[in-house]
């Protein structure tokens, strides 16, 4: 799920934080295969599909349309408030940003979220499904 800069970032910078917030310490044998399941369908479906679209409709159609500045520093400031919204893991921070920025601007010059909110559901189901496949 991380890149190796973030691990190492978490594990020397981060390692105050609670291991039960990471999901490399979760014991999916407590869980019935049922429950699993479930757990991941719930988790596809909000973190896969919902808060997407929602991030994408309030980050990119809400917020960058109203930073008051040229759309290359609109661009940069959206991404960093995006990844400081991101609280939970401060490790991705600048990966997260780094990230985003190239889509941000697809957003700016075509004046369409199809794009963006298409690519965060790509990549937030990617990250679920595998979840899944981790646990199963």
């Amino acid at each position: 799920f991380m890149t190796p800069i973030e691990q190492t970032i978490q594990s020397n910078i981060f390692s105050f934080f609670p291991a039960i917030l990471f999901v490399d310490n979760y014991v999916p044998s407590a869980l019935s295969c049922g429950m699993i399941i479930f757990i991941s369908l719930f988790g596809f479906i909000t973190n896969g599909i919902i808060a997407p679209v929602v991030e994408e409709l309030y980050f990119r159609g809400f917020l960058l349309p109203r930073i008051n500045t040229n759309e290359n520093v609109a661009v940069i400031i959206s991404a960093v408030l995006f990844s400081f919204y991101h609280f939970f893991s401060p490790w991705a921070f600048f990966s997260r940003i780094l990230m985003m920025i190239p889509l941000y601007y697809v957003v700016v010059k075509k004046k369409n979220l199809r794009f963006s909110i298409a690519s965060h559901i790509i990549a937030n189901s990617i990250t679920s499904l595998s979840l899944l496949s981790i646990l199963l």
